[in-house]
């Protein structure tokens, strides 16, 4: 007699990740249509979807999830090199959160005189930066304030 498939090995973790195949494309439907077609005056803060009830994800599932997402937004977001941190952190946020994580998202902005000269988008979890090579803050030292404990807003100056 042959188990069903919900006993088989393996069937846990192929419906976790097609459930993070869905919130990731899920959430980059939102963010796209909320901040592309809606217009680019949306809050990005209310768009995330609130931490389910607290569970504890292992760091080691934790990178696991935030690497999925990383794969999947690489391929979906083809059309946007420039701001594909922006949808990677938001669809991470939004599938670890669905998942009990709370997990902020982060925004830097790097001006020259009056002008934009640098963006990037990323998410900390405990107040580390998840999936950065080089720490944000230290690209991003002054904080420029926040919404919630859901999204911070950091700021740098480069002098003319």
């Amino acid at each position: 007699m042959n188990p069903s498939p919900a006993h088989q090995p393996g069937a846990e973790r192929l419906a976790a990740d097609t459930g993070v195949l869905r919130d990731t494309l899920t959430a980059l439907w939102i963010a796209w249509w909320h901040t592309r077609l809606l217009g680019r005056r949306t809050d990005v803060g209310s768009l995330l979807p609130p931490v389910s009830a607290t569970r504890n994800l292992s760091q080691q599932d934790t990178q696991r999830i935030f690497q999925r997402v990383r794969r999947i937004v690489r391929v979906a977001v083809f059309w946007k090199f420039s701001k594909r941190c922006f949808y990677r952190s938001f669809a991470a946020a939004s599938v670890l959160r669905l998942r009990g994580l709370p997990v902020r998202l982060d925004f830097g902005l790097r001006l020259a005189g009056n002008r934009r000269k640098q963006c990037h988008c990323w998410i900390t979890v405990g107040g580390q930066p998840l999936g950065e090579g080089v720490d944000p803050l230290k690209q991003f030292p002054i904080p420029a304030g926040q919404w919630k404990e859901d999204v911070c807003y950091w700021l740098a100056d480069d002098k003319p």
